[in-house]
């Protein structure tokens, strides 16, 4: 037998060897169903025409994603230790040997160095291997800007209760940290209204961009609409729900709003003093039919600046509150209670039979929808029938997700492509272990599909 045959035989014996490994491999499920998503993968790399990219290209996106997941702080250092486990709890050491992709203790092994800025390059099966792990399909790995947006794009809401934008995307300021002890982002949100929140990242369904994490700074526009109620004589437990806060924070900011209005007290000019009074005096004989509050929206500084330096004098030369009359009508909840629940069941089934991804079906978010979000937070127990039915209809995270995986493979269905496991999640847009765990539920809960592993 002369050399050729000997290496004919050896390589025959090799290939035989690794085709009996994945043979056995795939007998798991799971390893099954990610050994063919690799393969349609490979498949589609021979077929499609991609764009050429950069080395860099790909390790600033493998990085972006690693702090998505909290394996890569915000500043693109990677937990290399958490990431290297993570990797191969996923896949498993005998699949990554078959892979010839194995990752040793070393700190030179490709997974280290494929997050890195490097100048060498990676066989793409590996590139496929990272791909996959971190729920990132070719288009996205290819087409799409690698930017990290752990809270969406700007601009986000302003959550100032106090603001005229309240709840409206005008925030543009946005500064983010990192949460060492909990591995996860965290934006300081700024608004021009001088209100400053945070709150730890990243979002994950869109009620999350109505959360506060703290409030660093209420500013001064919150202030001016403390100072207001403040003359209303409103208990401050009412004003407190007013402006979101608790009892102490309004007592708290009563106290310094005072302090502040004695220290601007200082001595002014009685001419500046008297220009502003008939600038007052004039704005008043011109409405004479409004109230004090509509005169103050019309001249917002000059209403402030009488305020803090004038104020008993602005007190004499405003109008006076209107008295009205309290008219002892009773709220027929019966009524309401009917009303509301007509309106909530119409937007469920707006929701359940839109043609678009699935949201969530919550009590937050119908009550936004049917502009009753206020009544359904505070008076839900008085309405029993609209109560009983939101419980009824209310998803948890769970069943949201289950309804999007079913949603998902209605589309996949439609576009004409086979119904794979991990193309269904990944349509769904469902990540990470969870995943598993919907899968024993999905199958549990559902008609037995023809779903490929």
């Amino acid at each position: 037998m002369n050399s050729n045959d000997v290496y004919r035989q050896n390589e025959m014996s090799a290939w035989h060897n690794a085709v009996s490994k994945i043979t056995v491999l795939l007998e798991d499920g799971e390893l099954s169903t990610k050994y063919l998503a690799i393969a349609d993968n490979v498949d589609k790399l021979l077929q499609l025409t991609y764009p050429n990219r950069p080395m860099e290209w790909f390790a600033n996106h493998y990085v972006e994603r690693l702090k998505e997941i909290g394996l890569a702080n915000v500043h693109g250092h990677v937990r290399q230790v958490e990431f290297r486990r993570a990797f191969l709890n996923y896949y498993g050491e005998p699949f990554l040997e078959v892979m010839q992709s194995s990752v040793s203790e070393r700190e030179d092994n490709w997974l280290q160095a494929i997050v890195r800025k490097h100048r060498k390059t990676f066989h793409p099966l590996r590139h496929l291997l990272l791909a996959q792990f971190l729920d990132m399909s070719l288009d996205d790995l290819f087409t799409r800007e690698p930017v990290n947006q752990p809270f969406g794009a700007s601009p986000w809401l302003c959550l100032n209760p106090a603001a005229d934008h309240y709840l409206q995307p005008v925030v543009k300021e946005l500064s983010i940290g990192y949460d060492n002890k909990k591995k996860s982002p965290i934006g300081t949100f700024t608004c021009s209204c001088g209100f400053v929140y945070t709150r730890k990242g990243p979002d994950t369904n869109e009620d999350d961009k109505y959360r506060i994490g703290r409030i660093k700074t209420l500013g001064a526009v919150w202030e001016q609409k403390l100072c207001e109620l403040l003359q209303e004589n409103l208990s401050l437990r009412e004003i407190a729900r007013r402006l979101h806060v608790d009892v102490n924070t309004v007592k708290k900011y009563a106290d310094v709003v005072q302090q502040s209005l004695i220290q601007a007290s200082s001595p002014i000019s009685d001419d500046l003093r008297e220009r502003q009074r008939q600038a007052w005096i004039e704005l008043v004989k011109q409405n004479g039919h409004k109230s004090r509050t509509e005169l103050r929206r019309m001249n917002k500084a000059l209403y402030t600046w009488l305020y803090r330096n004038d104020k008993s004098w602005l007190m004499e030369h405003s109008p006076r509150p209107k008295k009205v009359i309290a008219t002892k009508s009773r709220v027929d909840w019966r009524r309401r209670d009917e009303e509301i629940l007509s309106l909530v069941q119409t937007e469920v089934t707006r929701i359940l039979t839109s043609d678009g991804k699935p949201e969530r079906i919550s009590i937050s978010r119908i009550g936004k929808r049917i502009g009753c979000l206020s009544l359904l937070e505070k008076h839900l127990s008085k309405m029993p029938q609209t109560k009983s039915y939101l419980e009824s209809v209310r998803e948890t995270v769970e069943d949201f997700q289950i309804r999007r995986i079913k949603w998902a493979m209605q589309e996949i269905e439609f576009e004409g492509q086979d119904l794979q496991w991990w193309r269904i999640v990944r349509k769904a847009g469902i990540r990470g272990e969870v995943v598993y765990r919907l899968r024993e539920r999905f199958d549990n809960d559902t008609p037995p599909p023809t779903v490929g592993v």
